[in-house]
């Protein structure tokens, strides 16, 4: 290790304009032989990969054929159960609302809370959008009318913050 110098400008290492101490043919040399070493692991894989492929090919297509009779059966009870599910989807749809209603709520009415009333007004307006969404599409008639009474609470608050912040 004693005959190693460290490079310097001299003897062209990183800040001299002068190429490396190897010579093009050493170096075209050393890429050669790293290109060899990657074919032979290439060739190397691909047979390993065959192999997997051969052992796990199998079973793969028994998973995803399993996998897709499964799916089918989810679809069909998604279908016959598709009035409960809906329904569900309107609920969730007004419950989000009141959540936006009652995060923006708190931004208005405290202060303190650390939100503008800028912050407060995009909380309104999306849940105005949720509430019309409910009250236009849900089946039941109690959706209906919780939707129209806590979207015309978030249309009145967002022209109120809208006004203010105007």
């Amino acid at each position: 290790m004693a005959d190693v110098a460290a490079p310097s400008a001299a003897a062209g290492g990183p800040g001299s304009a002068k190429p490396g101490p190897r010579s093009r043919g050493e170096l075209r040399g050393r890429a050669t032989q790293a290109a060899r070493r990657l074919a032979r692991w290439a060739a190397a894989s691909r047979v390993g990969a065959r192999r997997m492929a051969r052992a796990l090919g199998p079973v793969l297509t028994r998973g995803l054929r399993g996998l897709a009779l499964g799916s089918r059966g989810l679809a069909r009870a998604l279908v016959r159960q598709r009035a409960p599910l809906i329904g569900l989807l309107h609920r969730l749809l007004w419950w989000g609302s009141l959540a936006l209603f009652v995060i923006g709520g708190r931004i208005v009415a405290d202060p303190h809370s650390g939100g503008t009333l800028a912050e407060a007004l995009p909380l309104f307006v999306g849940g105005l959008g949720l509430c019309a969404t409910a009250a236009f599409f849900a089946a039941s008639a109690r959706i209906r009318w919780a939707s129209l009474a806590l979207g015309a609470s978030h249309a009145g608050l967002a022209l109120l913050l809208w006004a203010v912040s105007a």
